[in-house]
């Protein structure tokens, strides 16, 4: 089963795209390649 993403997830996600020194629409809690990249 599929989680929603939700605002624990995207503040999650936010804090670690402002970890990577992203600033701006770059860390906007949503994910995209070069964040998944990141993480894995």
């Amino acid at each position: 089963m599929a989680r929603a993403w939700d605002d624990q997830l995207r503040t999650a996600c936010t804090l670690f795209q402002l970890d990577q020194g992203w600033r701006g629409g770059k860390a906007d809690g949503y994910p995209t390649q070069e964040t998944w990249s990141q993480l894995w």
